[in-house]
């Protein structure tokens, strides 16, 4: 399905100068840190803050050719469209991920690449690298979407490299290492921002255009001076603060990348609060925990964490995208965009409930399940769906040892993760299936 796309698509068309989200995002270094910072200048200051798990099985919504995944890194993201799909975040590693307008973009067309559509690419690197250069490489493995929303990247590490990434024409060009001697990214493509800033004429207070964002957060970072300036987190806010459009600027958020700590503020709470990584548990055999992003605290906000639910993610992309279709004449199609993004959590499996010696069975209506029993016994073999609810018993009775097939058709289900249980006394197997129609 592709309402979301059509709907983002829609919301550009139809608000041109008023565009959808106009944001700033930078990196800079003292002697002790690397610090990443990053404004949400929308509309919406409502989200989420969640904690997101390694080892967790995920497919790329939506897609006919979808990427697959196994999360190797945990992550701390915030999400204005749900779990799951987050528009800046860190992960354990050290890498920061920032999303920006750019309406310049157009992405590859189709191609052998399995696809996947650009909010679910951010949580997809953070998910799987490590540093900018794996960012990178991951390009001639995947692609995002053609329908997706026109963005733009800034991507630090933990070593303090930078790359911007922008898909232009179908191609992705970046700037990374000396290619990119400043490291900001506002809503104009990267060359173009730093021709202007290399002409050296700065630009009046009250303009808040792309280019005069990109050169005030450039020269304050160029004239940072640790010796007489604010801490760097409050510099960093400072910057933050001096590209922030007026009446738009929902979040203002600070990462420490060397610290592995979140700062942040909203348009409804403006106390800085934060959060250490450190502090939480990323096995994901353990619940996914999420704060909302105007919670109204300062300080440390670690014990304000609860353990994810489906209907406060619903209710957030159900405000979200209605918020939203007030502006566009949509019909009920936005409350299907609601109900199929908050219900995308469900088709995610935490890989420690399946069996890493099997491949998973990808099946378009129906597939045959073969085992073997050890020994004689009393067999049940049921097909769950990745909540745990049982959809169907296939096999319960007594078998011999030995070889076993047996066949399971997939009706009425849509497609998704599910996954098969086989018991027989000590001896159990299970296996997810990978139902795409």
């Amino acid at each position: 399905m592709k309402l979301l796309f059509k709907f983002y698509i829609l919301s550009f068309i139809l608000f041109p100068k008023q565009s959808f989200s106009e944001c700033t995002s930078f990196c800079f270094e003292t002697n002790d840190t690397i610090l990443f910072g990053n404004n949400l200048d929308a509309y919406i200051s409502d989200g989420l803050v969640v904690v997101n798990k390694r080892n967790v099985f995920k497919i790329a919504i939506w897609q006919s050719n979808p990427v697959n995944w196994t999360s190797k890194y945990g992550s701390i993201t915030f999400n204005q469209w749900g779990r799951e799909f987050p528009s800046r975040g860190i992960n354990e590693a050290g890498l920061v991920v920032g999303e920006m307008l750019l309406s310049e973009t157009c992405y590859p067309d189709p191609d052998s690449r399995p696809s996947i559509f650009h909010l679910q690419w951010i949580q997809y690197q953070l998910d799987n690298c490590a540093t900018v250069e794996e960012v990178i490489e991951s390009n001639s493995e995947i692609r995002i979407d053609q329908e997706s929303f026109t963005s733009h990247f800034l991507i630090a590490d933990s070593s303090g490299n930078c790359v911007s990434m922008e898909w232009l024409d179908g191609e992705l060009v970046y700037h990374a290492y000396e290619t990119i001697p400043v490291k900001v990214l506002t809503n104009s493509t990267y060359e173009n921002s730093l021709d202007y800033y290399n002409r050296g004429n700065p630009p009046s207070q009250y303009n808040f255009s792309s280019e005069a964002r990109f050169y005030r957060a450039a020269d304050m970072i160029e004239n940072y001076d640790p010796s007489t300036d604010s801490s760097a987190v409050d510099y960093a806010f400072n910057i933050l603060e001096s590209v922030a459009i007026p009446g738009r600027n929902m979040w203002r958020l600070v990462f420490d990348i060397t610290n592995r700590r979140l700062y942040f503020l909203t348009d409804i709470n403006k106390n800085i609060r934060y959060v250490d990584m450190s502090c939480f548990d990323y096995s994901c055999d353990t619940p996914v925990e999420i704060c909302d992003m105007n919670v109204p605290l300062s300080g440390n906000i670690q014990n304000h964490f609860t353990e994810y639910n489906y209907d406060t993610n619903h209710d957030l992309l159900a405000f979200v995208v209605d918020a939203l279709a007030s502006h566009l004449d949509l019909g009920e199609e936005p409350e299907s965009i609601a109900d199929e993004m908050a219900n995308y959590p469900e088709n995610t499996i935490c890989s420690a409930l399946i069996d890493s010696t099997s491949n998973p069975l990808y099946t378009t209506s129906s597939t045959t399940i073969r085992y073997i029993l050890p020994r004689t016994g009393f067999v049940t073999l049921s097909v769950y769906n990745l909540a745990g609810r049982k959809i169907e018993t296939l096999v319960n009775e007594n078998q011999p040892a030995g070889a076993h097939e047996i066949d399971w058709t997939a009706e009425g289900l849509s497609n998704g993760i599910y996954f098969y249980k086989l018991e027989s006394g000590e001896y159990t197997k299970t296996q997810k299936i990978i139902l795409q129609k």
